[in-house]
């Protein structure tokens, strides 16, 4: 997460020869640099612009097209440690950006098939987060300071799947915890500066996705709430065709949209918008080109400056409070949370405070205290998935037990995260089912159900977990998809049994022998994948997610922006799953049959006719409970 200060105004050039621009007025900014290493390891001094106020962002590459913005997977281990090498040796530099664009073919090693256009080592998101996790873990061993950045994905290529999905799906495996911060790409198409504040959409299915500098936003939305505290860093932005030499405003007004964004209540912070590019390599040249010079020049005297890092940190607590219905509250020290308004939990055995969720690769000192056997905890925001384990935000208290009770208290009102069970799966804590007590009951009034009977379908309909090894469950109906997007190309990639519903198969290719999915949430989700590239729109909608395995297609009746928003809501906890749940079960007539009391009428709805009586029978044995 953020480690440190840095620049306080948003500018930034890609590569150097126009920083003297910032420099000369008054204002601090970013300079992009990229460097090589397949070849060998050497050592820069970037120390004459940090001290001019100026940061860098270096961006470590293995190479360049074909060799690949990172290596083939036998050769991530060297590239970790030559990106070490390359951080000891140089001097002024503490930002690292690992890889650039790995959606795109030209960036894959082995680059681009002459024939197709493909490339021949698809980097998937699952090999980019082992890569950056390794590199990330030899650079931190090197410089313990460093702060590690997730290379940027290119907006609008589809070429390894949704571009947008893909960089989810990057952020979903690294965690909260498992970076330092994120780096994006946006452009216009054209020189307009008007096209900077353009709404303009892209076409099915991706129409939910703007054309234009606005696909910023469609990437910072995309963040998961949990890692809305770390820093973003816009590296390149430009009008996708050459530099026109004439002030157009176009460089005013993306400054200007940029401010616009950081000085909107809840958004994550932007910390850096780096025009693409200075020197005299490609196209893209901005050198020598006066009109674009001076469009500079007036940019910088508005002085645009970023949300400090704690004010960052402070908005990310602002956002997660209000994802979980949870009131920040204004405190300087320790915390002291009311024991009458807060759920609590009961420590069962010796339990580490974290500073952060999650306990891998972390250092001695992200454990704030261990918490005593038998001691009280307050719960104030949760469930998290992290490192495949469920975690909560709790408070400890100083102000002593509740009449009556023989725990002891935790501590002296510190914050920090703790798991629910270990790796092992022993349950590290009890009185878990305190924390959604006031949800159901506020959901029980507010849709007239017995408490009870809702406590009890709840239990039962999404009793087993959302999540599966830190990931939204997901089930991914191939007979749903053929029919939604038709035979075609994908009957190519997708088989079915008989009834249609059984023995579902998929592969990644035409010429791969079909396998089985169901069952297995990593082949669950890579049929996603697959089908996601054939017709997005219609494979997100053909899956079920979380504990109630709720149907993508479902999202406009329960008042989605679109099947996306649907699935982001759901990573966010079960909470969310619950909310989705009830909404559903009113929209499909569900409620009415429980508000009558009548749960094979329930079961009929909700589970199909096939197996009511079965549902209907769980439901009424925990209703008895």
């Amino acid at each position: 997460m953020e480690k440190q200060d840095g620049p306080k105004h948003i500018y930034g050039l890609h590569e150097f020869g126009g920083e003297h621009h910032i420099i000369e007025a008054g204002c601090s900014g970013w300079v992009v640099d990229t460097v090589e290493l397949k070849n060998g390891v050497w050592a820069k001094d970037y120390s004459g612009y940090t001290e001019k106020g100026l940061a860098i962002l270096a961006r470590l590459n293995w190479g360049y097209e074909p060799d690949g913005t990172i290596p083939e997977r036998s050769l991530y281990n060297e590239f970790a440690k030559r990106c070490a090498d390359f951080a000891e040796q140089t001097a002024g530099c503490s930002r690292w950006i690992i890889g650039n664009e790995m959606n795109a073919a030209w960036e894959r090693p082995g680059g681009r098939a002459p024939s197709t256009g493909s490339g021949t080592n698809v980097i998937t998101p699952e090999l980019y987060a082992d890569c950056f996790t390794r590199c990330r873990e030899e650079l931190k061993a090197a410089q313990p300071e460093a702060e590690v950045i997730v290379g940027a994905v290119a907006p609008w290529n589809i070429e390894s799947g949704d571009w947008l999905d893909y960089f989810r799906r990057i952020l979903y495996l690294l965690g909260p915890d498992g970076h330092d911060g994120i780096s994006l790409h946006t452009y216009t198409h054209g020189a307009d500066a008007a096209l900077i504040y353009s709404d303009a959409k892209m076409g099915a299915p991706y129409q939910d996705r703007h054309f234009h500098f606005k696909a910023y936003q469609d990437f910072m939305h995309a963040i998961p709430a949990e890692q809305r505290g770390v820093s973003v860093y816009i590296t390149e932005t430009d009008q996708d065709v050459p530099w026109e030499n004439a002030n157009s405003g176009w460089v005013r007004a993306a400054y200007g949209e940029i401010d616009w964004w950081n000085s909107q209540p809840g958004h994550q912070p932007i910390r850096a918008l780096c025009l693409y590019r200075w020197p005299n390599i490609d196209r893209w040249v901005i050198e020598g080109k006066a009109g674009v010079e001076e469009d500079l020049r007036q940019a910088l005297a508005h002085q645009y400056a970023a949300p400090a890092p704690m004010e960052v940190q402070r908005r990310q607590a602002e956002i997660l409070a209000r994802l979980k219905g949870v009131q920040p509250k204004e405190q300087v020290g320790p915390a002291v949370l009311d024991r009458h308004a807060t759920p609590r939990a009961r420590v069962l055995l010796p339990l580490n405070l974290r500073r952060s969720p999650g306990y891998r690769g972390k250092e001695a000192s992200d454990v704030v205290q261990v918490l005593a056997m038998g001691s009280e905890i307050g719960l104030t925001l949760g469930p998290l998935h992290v490192h495949e384990l469920t975690w909560w935000q709790v408070s400890t208290s100083s102000t002593g037990s509740p009449t009556g009770s023989t725990t002891e208290d935790a501590g002296d009102g510190l914050v920090g995260y703790v798991a629910e069970r270990s790796p092992t799966g022993v349950q590290l804590l009890e009185g878990l089912r305190s924390a959604q007590r006031d949800l159901l009951v506020e959901l029980a009034a507010e849709h007239g159900i017995d408490e009870g009977t809702l406590r009890a379908v709840v239990a039962v309909e999404s009793g087993g977990a959302g999540f599966r090894n830190g990931r939204l469950l997901v089930r991914f109906e191939a007979h749903v998809f053929l029919q939604r997007c038709g035979l075609g190309q994908a009957g190519d990639y997708f088989a079915v049994g008989e009834p249609t519903w059984t023995k579902q198969m998929y592969r990644t290719r035409p010429d791969e022998e079909f396998r089985p999915y169901h069952g297995d949430q990593d082949h669950e989700w890579y049929a996603l994948e697959v089908a996601s590239r054939l017709n997005c729109q219609a494979a997100y909608e053909s899956a079920s997610y979380g504990a109630p395995q709720i149907m993508g297609f479902h999202w406009q009746s329960l008042g989605y922006a679109s099947v996306r928003d649907l699935v982001s809501d759901f990573e966010t906890g079960k909470e969310a799953q619950v909310r989705a749940m009830v909404r559903f079960m009113e929209l499909s007539g569900c409620a009415d049959a429980l508000r009558q009391g009548d749960l094979l009428a329930f079961a009929k709805k909700y589970n199909g006719v096939g197996q009511a009586v079965h549902y209907a029978q769980l439901l009424q044995g925990r209703i008895r409970q």
